[in-house]
């Protein structure tokens, strides 16, 4: 993905449940502020005490709807470092639903031990798809300097420059910023491997009929990603186990 590059129109087909068009209607039509105050109201219900596995799928569900509604308000973002702050509180947060999850979607009883652990992978599924499309974003926002990064090492690679000409804190912002690179792939190959067995495989084979037969994508268009991931959402809330 190139931050240069103009997306195409965004997708909301006639066949749309009526919930995923209440979320295109929030995702395109909210200010920044009021995208921003969605998310945390969103954070704030999913803290809340858990006591059935109802609860637990709701909490889930909150939780990524407000990841959703911080990208987008990163989206809207015009000032490049608070955007790019505002996608790196979000990553920390996904991070810490998943290091945490055993404390946060605790349910005494051993009827409930096989429900969390079979919901468990769908609900990482979804978490590795945010992961990765954030991070991508965060290496759009900074393609700019990589390239002329890039362009530099090239030139040291082919001996038309010494490599002492590149500053340390040049290579330092480009292995950062290629790190985002990196992530992104790798969270993106942790939810390939994920929807390859079961129960993630059903889940899949669900959300594509869901979604007729669309397939999520790094390169789509961030707003067309979000109503993807409310799909899944909406899934996993009324997902049986």
């Amino acid at each position: 993905m190139n931050s240069n590059v103009v997306n195409p129109p965004d997708r909301l087909t006639t066949n749309t449940n009526s919930s995923t068009r209440a979320n295109y209607a929030n995702l395109r039509n909210k200010s920044t502020k009021e995208l921003n105050t969605l998310a945390r109201e969103k954070k704030k219900q999913a803290d809340g005490e858990k006591r059935t596995f109802d609860d637990v799928k709701q909490s889930m569900s909150l939780y990524l709807e407000s990841v959703c509604y911080f990208i987008q308000c990163a989206n809207d973002e015009p000032l490049i470092d608070q955007r790019y702050s505002l996608l790196k509180e979000t990553i920390n947060m996904l991070q810490h639903l998943i290091m945490k999850y055993q404390k946060m979607f605790y349910l005494a009883g051993d009827q409930y031990t096989e429900l969390l652990n079979n919901i468990r992978p769908k609900f990482l599924l979804i978490n590795y798809w945010l992961q990765s499309y954030i991070y991508q974003l965060q290496f759009n926002i900074n393609f700019p300097s990589i390239e002329r990064y890039a362009n530099q090492l090239n030139d040291c690679l082919n001996q038309s420059k010494s490599p002492s000409s590149i500053s340390s804190s040049s290579l330092f912002e480009f292995s950062k910023n290629m790190f985002n690179s990196y992530q992104s792939n790798s969270y993106w190959q942790k939810a390939e491997r994920l929807i390859r067995e079961e129960p993630c495989k059903k889940f899949l084979e669900q959300l594509s009929r869901q979604t007729s037969l669309r397939r999520l994508s790094r390169d789509d268009p961030t707003l067309d990603f979000l109503l993807y991931i409310f799909e899944a959402i909406e899934l996993l809330r009324f997902s049986p186990n």
